[in-house]
């Protein structure tokens, strides 16, 4: 039971036993309209403290679009001294850990458009950087093995190449990346996101990504990796700096 006071008198009104509520009501109970008070909501005061803002959101989102592509060109740049078998691979792997958010962030954009553009060019980014990173313990076995010819796996591992679907675990997946750079690019320029030069940026990177890598041409992996390097870090600063822009990541 509860008590209440209207107009100097006190009269209890009772309990609803299946709510556990008191019914209160500023009218005279004759008049038969009562309310029910809103239960107390308690916030935990620790959520505060570990919930992360947008601007540090952000600012990890930037780091990503310099050193993802950064790296890529460090291993790169190692894997055509020759002189670093091992850990060449390692920063190309690496990178690919870093590309991830890049390519949720560029879906996030493309989003704002057309949902299924979206997860498209995203599926494809997220494979590609799986697909390229499981490449890379393979070529890292060519500091232990020797290796025929000059961008190609360990003896090895090309001996099993041809074994079951073995080259189809490898190269598809790894395919995919390049392919979804020319895709973001097309996605970029169809609904005229940011600007012209960022989604042909996109494609171009994706083309060098290609013959860099698949058809070993060093100088075009090597001028590809500096490209999208300067493209990400041309959307990094576009990001940081233009407050419009900022709204849509």
């Amino acid at each position: 039971m509860a008590e209440v006071h209207n107009g100097g008198l006190n009269y209890l009104k009772p309990m609803d036993q299946r709510t556990g509520i008191t019914p209160i009501s500023s009218a005279n109970p004759a008049t038969g309209t009562a309310g029910f008070a809103a239960p107390t909501r308690f916030e935990d005061p620790k959520s505060e403290r570990y919930s992360i803002s947008n601007s540090t959101k952000r600012n990890v989102l930037l780091v990503c679009l310099i050193i993802a592509p950064l790296f890529q060109l460090i291993g790169d740049a190692l894997w055509v001294t020759k002189e670093y078998a091992f850990s060449w691979s390692v920063w190309r792997e690496a990178s690919y850990v870093f590309f991830v958010p890049v390519g949720i962030l560029l879906a996030k954009m493309v989003e704002q458009r057309s949902t299924g553009w979206a997860i498209t060019c995203c599926a494809f980014f997220i494979t590609g950087c799986f697909g390229t990173a499981t490449m890379m313990p393979l070529f890292r076995l060519g500091a232990f093995y020797p290796t025929n010819g000059g961008n190609e796996f360990p003896a090895i591992v090309q001996s099993v190449l041809g074994e079951g679907f073995f080259a189809l675990t490898i190269y598809p997946p790894g395919l995919c990346f390049p392919v979804s750079l020319v895709l973001f690019g097309i996605a970029f320029l169809k609904y005229r996101l940011l600007n012209t030069f960022f989604g042909m940026a996109l494609i171009l990177s994706g083309l060098f990504f290609w013959f860099g890598n698949a058809v070993g041409l060093n100088l075009l992996l090597l001028a590809g990796d500096s490209w999208l390097l300067l493209t990400l870090a041309y959307l990094a600063f576009t990001i940081y700096s233009d407050s419009k822009v900022q709204q849509k990541v």
